[in-house]
């Protein structure tokens, strides 16, 4: 023990260390900090119970930093910062392989480039990302325009569960798209075919209904039909023969 209260051990014989054959502490008595390793100490491993034990860390912990932002603050180094991920998570379990929970108020997590937020999952959100799987009832929070593109890779345009099936609102068949049940009527402008304005009749009257009929009450006509091109204005047919015809010029 010299004046300046240190306590230095000194082993130079390679495969032995320091002991402690006691519980207690290894501490500070001034608040001062305590520093494990300096410019030739080796790597530092903790390995209770041979790995089958644990390490708490009670307070805050920061990794290359002591600023923290958080009870864990882990930033990259000056060394290989540029080059290797911050921090990567890697496991063999059945269960997820990292879990949030966060039983406050705030998101659920949040990614930012350059202190800009680009990818928030706040609260409530049920958010199910599989391949080649659109989400399952998203509630995102974005700061720019996006753009969806539908169908899914399956061809199926699913709002709901409930539609996600055989009755599907939208689908895809042969390069076009069609409705998921043409058993049904679409109507446009309207909730009933009475109040739309364009009723298109699907097939489940086929025979005995129209293919398609418009409604209007208006001071304008209720069909416009504005051909620019060289074309007939409209054109009527029976079985292929053509029975009317309205030209653009007479």
């Amino acid at each position: 023990m010299q004046a300046s209260n240190c306590l230095h051990l000194c082993c130079r014989r390679i495969g032995l260390g320091v002991s402690l054959a006691a519980d207690g502490s290894i501490q500070s008595l001034r608040n001062g900090t305590l520093t494990f390793g300096g410019a030739t100490t080796g790597n530092l491993i903790f390995s209770p119970l041979n790995n089958a034990g644990f390490s708490t860390f009670n307070g805050r912990v920061g990794i290359n930093t002591t600023n923290l932002l958080g009870t864990l603050d882990v930033r990259g180094n000056a060394i290989n910062g540029g080059t290797i991920p911050v921090a990567s998570f890697s496991g063999r379990t059945s269960l997820a392989g990292l879990l949030i929970d966060n039983a406050g108020g705030g998101d659920l997590f949040a990614a930012s480039q350059g202190g800009i937020t680009r990818f928030v999952i706040v609260q409530p959100a049920i958010c199910n990302l599989q391949e080649h799987q659109c989400l399952n009832y998203p509630y995102f929070c974005c700061y720019q325009s996006q753009t969806i593109t539908f169908p899914n890779a399956s061809g199926t345009v699913c709002l709901s569960s409930s539609n996600c099936a055989a009755n599907a609102i939208w689908s895809t068949n042969l390069g076009s798209i069609v409705e998921g049940n043409i058993m049904n009527d679409l109507l446009i402008g309207g909730v009933t075919s009475s109040s739309a304005r364009l009723h298109v009749y699907g097939s489940v009257n086929a025979g005995t209904t129209p293919v398609a009929s418009v409604a209007a009450a208006s001071t304008y006509a209720g069909l416009v039909v504005d051909q620019r091109g060289s074309g007939d204005l409209f054109a009527a047919s029976s079985g292929g023969i053509s029975r009317f015809v309205y030209r653009t010029k007479w």
